[in-house]
């Protein structure tokens, strides 16, 4: 196959990468057609931009999106046949690209098990899995006779259209594994690794067999002994996948278990692996991940992109685009050109103060990547009103460029500038309006609200829902002209939540009422990747009353130290507080307190603790010294059900300050 060399330009002070493995190096980009289905005529438009700009690869990520004869059950709207997948296979071919399928045979199986014929292969959980109730374990249970002999067959049917020598197994958080009555007595007898083991050995014999080689996501080996490591079959394809903003050369942080250091290139080297580094779309990840990887032989890289149910691909192809620029040796680590050559590529007609304030607004992409507004995140995390100036004056400059003769009109063509500009003007609208509800939904959720600010902020809401139904019109049509027939369920559910949740709280009265309470828990995490499952209960008329429930930890952007708020129905005075926790990872809590219009009630005296709990006195002061509940060793909780189960807790009196 006749494909671009790939070498990584000169890092400062890091030598220049050479392709070490053969003539070519693989430059892979993913399409995740699993969580949104794209038309054929995309995907072949997308293939064909991707290798305009080096990349040798296209890695389809499918889980059950393919229709097969073992498997009738998903509609042919929200599948592709295989006739179907082949020919996008045969065009990708056509233009030289190795076009590798993912499927899943462990976890990110919950698309299979939704149906329920095939509900029976997955980890019988008896509705408990690792985080607690649920529904759709979302991991096949492969200790099942019945469930390997389905998974090799339909794996065996997918891959008889893709004629290349590669096969993507998956094999990442597969966390309800060892759940199940049939699995669980192998973990508490042998380890939770020698069970994943076990369908490792299994899918690479599997791979084999099919004549490809078999390619995985590595995370899971985070959590075994490093020993584990080294009984893995040599000819594995590790993909060595890390979204931290901020990757060290002296190696990656893992993702959870109290985020460990490791230099695992260098451990792929040592043992003789190759692997593939893979950043996703956040810049500052592909710039930290390649600077580390250049001083490690790597087999390429490999950049992967998620979730497109309520995104087009506006804020995300231009980064795949600065990214093939910089690891084709076309842009430099330390001039950063790399992202606006991205950008011009994909905006050729803007000009430069356009252009520059585009590139601020893609550094922002977690704000402007569509998430849902509720009552908790109006309450907690930062408030991004702070950007909002710079999102209005992004957005009047790319309006200019819209209104150009002909732009009223959504753009046919998805990847054109005109369509970008499109959906970037819309999308940075929605967030702008997301950030509004929350600041002013904040006044009404407040116990101690004036009349006169509640009227304004119900005014101001309805205004913001008005205005959404008009970019809702707006996002329907470009839905019907860039996803034809193609449907999504979050992406409705995002176009709806909105008014809901305005409607729902410009019926609140404009003054609170005496059982509107507001429960202030202050954090202090040292691990703020751990899941500790924290509960709080207050003594209210002599009874005990849950009042707060979730994982307590701060957004990733808020730091160390943060508040969780939530709002409370209590007819009564608190007199106790009891707090829980139990999960993975201990937290860090600074202060608790309760106040409604009337009271504000805070810690006075510690009644008892259970479990692991540490320095519990400095709760009764309000400072930032805190005491610590729960077990830190995430690894350890991750490995053992019965300490992941382990539940601490504190209970102290309350008295009224005010």
């Amino acid at each position: 196959m006749n494909v671009k060399r790939i070498v990584v330009g000169a890092v400062a002070g890091v030598a220049c990468l050479a392709a070490s493995y053969g003539d070519t190096r693989i430059c892979a980009v993913q399409l995740d057609l699993a969580r949104q289905k794209e038309s054929p005529s995309f995907v072949s438009n997308y293939m064909s931009r991707v290798q305009s700009v080096g990349y040798n690869t296209i890695v389809l990520y499918l889980e059950d999106r393919v229709k097969t004869p073992s498997y009738r059950y998903p509609s042919d709207a929200d599948s592709y046949s295989p006739a179907e997948m082949s020919a996008l296979v045969q065009y990708g071919m056509s233009l030289g690209l190795d076009v590798v399928p993912v499927v899943s045979p462990l976890g990110h199986t919950e698309r299979f098990l939704a149906h329920p014929e095939m509900a029976k292969y997955g980890e019988q959980c008896e509705g408990v899995g690792r985080w607690g109730k649920t529904e759709n374990p979302g991991c096949f249970c492969l200790e099942n006779p019945e469930a390997r002999a389905w998974m090799e067959k339909y794996i065996s049917e997918v891959v008889s259209v893709f004629p290349g020598k590669n096969l993507h197994l998956g094999f990442d958080e597969t966390w309800n594994l060892g759940y199940c009555t049939r699995c669980r007595p192998i973990v508490e007898k042998e380890g939770l690794a020698a069970l994943y083991m076990r369908h490792v050995n299994w899918a690479h014999g599997l791979a084999n067999r099919l004549g490809k080689r078999m390619w995985m996501w590595d995370d899971y080996f985070e959590y075994f002994d490093p020993k584990v490591l080294e009984t893995v079959p040599r000819d594995i394809l590790m993909c060595q996948w890390n979204y931290d903003t901020g990757i060290e050369r002296t190696g990656p942080r893992s993702h959870f278990g109290g985020r460990l250091r490791r230099n695992i290139l260098a451990t792929y080297e040592r043992l003789g692996f190759e692997c593939l580094v893979c950043p996703w779309f956040d810049y500052e990840n592909v710039r930290t991940f390649t600077e580390y990887a250049a001083s490690h032989k790597t087999a390429g890289y490999f950049f992967t992109q998620w979730e497109m149910e309520t995104d087009f691909h506006s804020i995300f192809f231009p980064r795949v685009l600065a990214a093939a620029e910089l690891w084709s040796g076309g842009g430099s680590v330390v001039r950063g050109d790399w992202i606006t050559k991205g950008l011009r590529r994909c905006f050729p007609s803007l000009d430069s103060e356009t252009l520059r304030m585009l590139e601020g607004l893609m550094f922002d992409q977690s704000k402007l990547k569509f998430t849902t507004v509720t009552k908790e995140n109006i309450l907690n995390g930062r408030q991004a009103a702070s950007k909002l100036r710079y999102w209005r004056t992004a957005l009047e400059l790319l309006r200019r460029h819209r209104s150009r003769p002909g732009a009223g009109d959504v753009p046919l063509d998805p990847f054109s500038e005109a369509a970008f500009v499109e959906d970037i003007v819309v999308r940075t609208e929605m967030a702008i309006l997301c950030e509004e509800t929350r600041t002013a939904g904040r006044y009404l959720l407040m116990p101690d609200r004036s009349e006169a600010d509640s009227s304004a902020a119900k005014d101001r809401l309805l205004e913001i829902r008005a205005r959404w139904r008009e970019l809702v019109a707006r996002r329907e049509r470009q839905w019907a002209v860039w996803r034809p027939g193609i449907n999504s369920k979050k992406e409705a559910a995002y176009r709806e939540h909105l008014p809901k949740l305005i409607e729902e709280l410009v019926s609140m009265p404009s003054v609170a009422a005496d059982d509107e309470w507001l429960i202030e828990v202050d954090l202090a995490m040292i691990d703020t990747h751990g899941r500790p499952q924290c509960k709080a209960e207050v003594l209210v008329n002599g009874e005990w009353k849950a009042i707060a429930e979730g994982v307590w930890k701060p957004q990733r952007s808020d730091g160390p130290y943060s508040a969780k708020c939530y709002p409370v129905k209590l007819v009564g005075v608190p007199t106790a507080l009891r707090l829980t926790a139990t999960g993975y990872g201990d937290c860090g809590l600074c202060h608790v307190s309760l106040r409604n219009r009337f009271h504000r009630v805070v810690p006075s005296k510690i009644v008892s603790t259970t479990g692991r709990v540490q320095d519990a006195e400095n709760l009764l002061v309000d400072d930032f010294r805190g005491m610590r509940i729960g077990l830190p060793d995430c690894t350890a909780a991750f490995l053992s059900q019965e300490l992941s189960r382990a539940t601490s807790s504190v209970e102290c009196e309350l008295r009224d300050e005010m």
